[in-house]
């Protein structure tokens, strides 16, 4: 059964609560397969289905039917639901969604879930209807429905190919009706935000506007929304108010939605304008950016939010407006309220506009145009960003506000800035006109070897200035992979997944990537294969002198797993190893990097951070990961002595690890915040047991962040317990405040110096 995510957020439990519990929509991958989509490409993600409030739980089957007279009585059917599914009892689920359908009526995603029910129930008659009501209601995400397994015969059916065709027909029509056009320099006022919350059951109605407004550097937004509930405590990427907006590459195909796009949130967060932008990778995540923090205006007593946003071309890049005057957009304003509704407006209703297990976005057509009085400018297109078979195609265009005759100078140099073709840089004389002028060129690059270079045009015009633009590409051999496996054998078996992981990589975003991708990551990873070779012929290991490094270790039940090191300068054998288990995977590379800034210059300590699996996989899994890299780590270093150090969940994992191997380590740092929770819904009584057994002779520094502790977790109880048995207790803080990243590092840092 694939419970949809929609029907969640569509209640208030939106990215707020999926973050941190994981429930609904969820990564399925192993920590090679997380780290490698973080590197090179979009994750590929499965529906899993996990409990709203943290995955499936042991609670009883409840049958009974609250009457849903108030927000908590509503999300207290969804996690009966969720408990029904989690314990199987798909009958039982059935009949709660059938009662939640006669009270909340125009809920899609319910709808769709009910569809699912009755067909894994082998309610056939029933699933249809329900599918065909929920598509028509809105929930007519084509890309989900087909992936659902519960739904496999009815979705091969001539039927709903025709229900399909019809309702996308639709979407595409749709999405033309609403097609802009944009001459640069002037402002497009009044664009109607309409709902699209279908709960409401207003769907034509017209909640807010926007105007628009393009220069040569960046796309102006002005969104006005009548919204007297605006939340300001938390983001909209976390589930709270504010403005999604997608810059698309239109797909011809489908004419409404497409797979290239650049997607953006703006909002507040703790009562500060916040902007972030999405990256995929690892599940995909909303990386802030301040350069993105928009203006906000709240008018109280006339219940309207007013929000100035400013998106840089240079953040779309490779594409720009000159040369790509045709893309998409779509402006989401999504409104959290207190009553568990989402106000939700936008230019075309997308199901898909900020989730992060989905790559398609939905747009109407923008189309971008020059003014007569712009100034000149250059921008260029390249057929393909990664050159594997030696010819290059360049689309140029430039725009001109007076005629003449200007000079075309176009160059290819390497990362010195040595021009590197023979013949160039050619200058060519050209004839320019008012307005646009365009040129193509083709440029045979096959006497280059592997690595990154940059295009270079220079247009100098009639009146002696110059305008230039710079493009990135990659030129990469035709028998590179071939030849770069070739080399595996020769490696150390210890080092030898390390380089085979970087060249599996670039095989698949090879398969995988757009020809106009900016190839940046795939430029940096195979630079990185190519230096770990280099340093083998030099020194029979793929390590660096200093600085990270990201390895591959052999993982629990045959899986490969990762970890970032940060190596001093002079390391060797007996180099002390500091290994610390971080709170979660996406941060290792970060915490790895802040702790090694942080210790004192000439600090010989290399420090290791393990890449954990995904929260879904349960402490169990994350301890396992951890023991594993703790013993590779040892076998594969041979440290002159090991610290063991744990963030949250992450010192949780740390502590079990050092109670199984208590020899191994010369000390333990737990830093424990509402996360650490090694042994859930476990009494004192037992906690002292537990621990009794596994008594030793390390010594345990503490740093409680009590904010966090006395609201959830268990890190007052373990301490207490340890205490009580007779663990060595050293430092031990307690901290006012929250826990983040750059409190963890400075501590880890200052406590390794220490030791």
């Amino acid at each position: 059964m694939t419970v949809s995510h929609r029907s969640y957020r569509h209640h208030g439990l939106g990215a707020a609560a999926t973050d941190r519990c994981g429930a609904c929509v969820l990564a399925v991958s192993t920590a090679v397969a997380t780290a490698m989509t973080k590197l090179l490409m979009p994750a590929l993600l499965a529906l899993a289905l996990l409990s709203v409030t943290g995955g499936p739980t042991a609670a009883a089957d409840t049958a009974e039917r609250p009457v849903a007279s108030s927000p908590e009585d509503r999300l207290t059917l969804i996690r009966t639901l969720n408990r029904q599914l989690a314990a199987g009892r798909t009958d039982s689920a059935l009949t709660t969604c059938q009662h939640y359908l006669t009270l909340y009526p125009g809920d899609p995603g319910m709808r769709y879930n009910l569809a699912c029910l009755e067909e894994s129930s082998g309610h056939r008659a029933g699933a249809w209807p329900a599918l065909t009501e929920a598509i028509a209601d809105g929930f007519d995400d084509f890309h989900r429905i087909t992936a659902d397994s519960d739904l496999t015969d009815l979705i091969t059916t001539p039927r709903f190919r025709e229900l399909r065709a019809a309702r996308e027909a639709e979407l595409a029509a749709s999405s033309r009706a609403g097609a802009l056009v944009l001459t640069a320099g002037d402002r497009l006022r009044g664009i109607p935000l309409r709902l699209t919350s279908a709960d409401r059951g207003e769907a034509a109605a017209t909640v807010g506007t926007l105007d628009l407004r393009f220069d040569r550097g960046a796309l102006e937004i002005e969104v006005t929304v009548d919204d007297p509930a605006f939340q300001a405590a938390a983001p909209p990427w976390r589930g709270g108010s504010g403005v999604f907006v997608n810059l698309v590459v239109p797909d011809s195909t489908h004419g409404f939605e497409s797979d290239v796009a650049f997607s953006f949130a703006f909002g507040m967060f703790q009562r500060r304008t916040t902007g972030a932008v999405y990256v995929p990778g690892d599940g995909g995540r909303w990386q802030r950016v301040a350069e993105l923090a928009p203006k906000v205006r709240i008018d109280e007593q006339r219940g309207r939010v007013h929000l100035s946003l400013l998106i840089p071309w240079r953040s779309v890049a490779p594409y720009h407006p000159l040369i790509d005057s045709e893309l998409g957009l779509n402006v989401v304003y999504q409104g959290r309220h207190t009553d568990g509704h989402r106000l939700t407006a936008a230019l075309i209703a997308d199901p898909g506009f900020a989730a992060t297990d989905h790559r398609w976005r939905r747009y109407v057509p923008l189309s971008l145009q020059p003014a007569a009085v712009t100034g000149a400018e250059i921008a260029g297109r390249l057929s393909d960003t990664v050159v594997t078979g030696g010819r290059l195609d360049l689309e140029l265009v430039a725009w001109v506000p007076t005629a003449g005759r200007g000079n075309l100078t176009i160059t290819f140099t390497d990362v010195a800035g040595q021009n590197v073709l023979s013949g160039a840089p050619r200058r060519e004389q050209q004839q320019l006109d008012v307005g646009r002028n365009h040129w193509r060129r083709e440029a045979d690059l096959t006497a280059l070897r592997t690595g990154p270079f940059t295009i270079k045009a220079a247009l100098e015009l009639p009146d002696g200035s110059v305008v230039t633009w710079h493009g990135a590409l990659l030129r990469l051999e035709e028998d590179w992979l071939a030849a770069t496996r070739e080399r595996l054998p020769a490696l150390s078996p210890a080092e030898r997944p390390t380089v085979a992981y970087r060249i599996e990589a670039v095989a698949r975003a090879l398969r995988d990537r757009q020809p106009r991708q900016d190839p940046s990551p795939l430029i940096t990873t195979v630079g990185e294969i190519g230096l770990m070779l280099r340093q083998v012929d030099t020194s029979d290991s793929i390590l660096p002198v200093s600085g990270p490094l990201l390895m591959v270790y052999p993982g629990p039940n045959g899986e490969d797993g990762l970890c970032t090191l940060q190596l001093p300068a002079g390391h060797g054998p007996d180099t002390p190893l500091l290994v610390v288990i971080p709170e979660a995977a996406p941060t290792a590379a970060t915490l790895a990097r802040q702790i090694g800034q942080q210790l004192r210059s000439g600090t010989q300590l290399t420090v290791a951070v393990p890449h954990l699996p995904p929260a879904s996989g349960g402490p169990a899994a994350t301890e396992r990961f951890a023991d594993a890299c703790l013993t590779w780590l040892r076998g594969y270093l041979n440290p002159g002595a090991t610290l063991l150090a744990g963030v949250d969940a992450g010192a949780g994992a740390a502590l079990k690890s050092s109670l199984t191997e208590p020899d191994a380590l010369s000390g333990v740092l737990l830093i424990a915040g509402g996360g650490f929770d090694p042994w859930p819904q476990t009494s004192p009584a037992q906690l002292s047991s537990n621990l009794a057994r596994h008594r030793n002779n390390l010594t345990y520094d503490w740093i409680r962040f009590t904010a966090e502790t006395r609201r959830a977790g268990q890190a007052d109880a373990v301490h207490d317990a340890m205490v009580t048995v007779g663990f060595q207790i050293g430092a031990d803080e307690q901290l006012d405040g929250g826990l983040s990243l750059s409190q963890a590092s400075g501590r880890i840092a200052r406590w390794a110096a220490q030791r």
